[in-house]
């Protein structure tokens, strides 16, 4: 009995039930939920553009091969051992998921995959995510490059967490999301906690126009927001063109003539900035499968409230992975229309008002698109009827009184007449 007894535990053991001792141990070598990153990059907001393998994306205009990382449809659908080396266990760097390449105003969204294979169920209260390897690069440089919309800054950096025995930290720009919550013993999963939004460093503050003879003076000023030096820039606006550089935080006005008819509207189109220059920030940096611990490799942290933090899959090989890049592209302007300048119209309405509270709306022409105060439709059968009364009544009178001087030398000969005035005599036999 004494011999079957530990062979009988032994047996236990090699049950899923002991596979996992974080609980009692809190220490990551003994973590068996499986836990790691990805970038998905939604494909279907670019559109195609008329430029033979140009894209569009709202304002911003760059070349199709400059897209890179993985397809966000893909992340969703791929199961977390396509991310694992299997010899090894340790996160694969060259697989897609762990690079986004991506213009301005493009979205990465970073999914979580995760499988439970602790034989027990776990609860993941919180998830960090790391944004850089250590402190070498702070939180306002990532803001720069990086907009994010769901999650807060995790305060109490470093993180702490327990490895063979030693306790660890992990320094750099870190970022805390709520938990996926309860995860069923064997449950494999993936879930998108953020998204990210790329932005371009480059701010249009302010465009002026003012027509001249044979054309517009433009003047335009520039901004950069980044933390970098824009090199090399080049400005296009009809035939006007001009290399220039933006250097951190400088602001650049641009003065040109813009030729331009004056039958050619109000529109003067769009202007064009062309920056060729990349930014790069990457959240770790691998490790090669020898020498196969380090804290700068670990992209992720979950919360187990068994046990605390439990560390995501060890990124290798020795490289730099779950990097952003903003790839070179063109922005585009809104369309600038010229100050004072009105588009052709066919006919607008002024409302007047005249004595007596009356409102009249007067039709004011417009000739080749300009409008002009002086060219006022003819108002027929408005305010006359006055005049038209006056008229009628003065020939009343006027038959009146040719009548009165007809009767009067007639008076003698006629008494019986109906008119007659007060002075006539044989006024008591006028008949009624």
């Amino acid at each position: 009995m004494k011999k079957v007894l530990p062979l009988f535990l032994l047996l236990l053991c090699v049950s899923p039930v002991c596979a996992d001792r974080f609980t009692d141990s809190h220490d990551n070598v003994d973590n068996q939920f499986v836990q790691t990153i990805s970038y998905g990059i939604d494909a279907s907001a670019f559109t195609p553009f008329e430029k033979e393998g140009w894209v569009r994306y709202k304002d911003i205009e760059f070349e199709k091969y400059h897209l890179q990382g993985q397809s966000l449809e893909n992340g969703l659908n791929r199961s977390i051992t396509h991310y694992i080396e299997p010899s090894t266990g340790l996160r694969l760097g060259y697989v897609d998921g762990a690079f986004a390449g991506v213009p301005p105003e493009a979205t990465v969204n970073i999914l979580y995959h995760y499988r439970n294979d602790t034989g027990h169920d776990v609860n993941i209260g919180d998830i960090v995510v790391a944004y850089s390897q250590n402190n070498m690069v702070n939180r306002d440089m990532i803001n720069h490059l990086l907009e994010k919309e769901m999650g807060r800054e995790y305060e109490s950096v470093p993180l702490w967490f327990l490895h063979s025995n030693i306790w660890r930290q992990r320094f750099g720009v870190l970022d805390i999301y709520n938990g996926i919550g309860p995860v069923g013993a064997g449950q494999e999963g993936v879930k998108v906690i953020e998204r990210v939004k790329v932005k371009n460093p480059i701010e249009i503050v302010e465009v002026k126009t003012e027509k001249e003879e044979g054309g517009v003076r433009m003047n335009v000023k520039l901004r950069n927001n980044g933390r970098e030096d824009l090199l090399d820039l080049m400005f296009t606006h009809g035939d006007f063109e001009e290399t220039f550089n933006l250097y951190f935080r400088e602001e650049r006005e641009l003065e040109y003539f813009l030729e331009w008819g004056s039958d050619s509207g109000a529109n003067l189109g769009s202007f064009r900035i062309q920056n060729e220059n990349r930014m790069r920030i990457c959240s770790v940096e691998g490790v090669n499968w020898g020498s196969w611990f380090s804290t700068e490799a670990i992209s992720v942290f979950g919360r187990r409230i068994d046990g605390g933090w439990s560390s995501g899959l060890i990124f290798g090989p020795a490289q730099y992975g779950f990097c952003f890049e903003r790839v070179p592209y063109t922005m585009v302007s809104e369309k600038i229309l010229l100050e004072g300048g009105e588009e052709q119209v066919e006919e607008e309405v002024v409302e007047e008002t005249i004595e007596g509270g009356e409102v009249v709306e007067d039709d004011v022409g417009v000739v080749l698109g300009i409008a002009s105060e002086d060219f006022v439709l003819p108002q027929t059968g408005k305010g006359n009827e006055y005049i038209l009364l006056g008229g009628v009544m003065l020939l009343v009178v006027d038959v009146f009184l040719w009548y009165s001087v007809v009767r009067k030398k007639n008076e003698k000969r006629n008494i019986f007449t109906k008119i007659c005035t007060k002075g006539c005599k044989n006024l008591s036999q006028r008949r009624i």
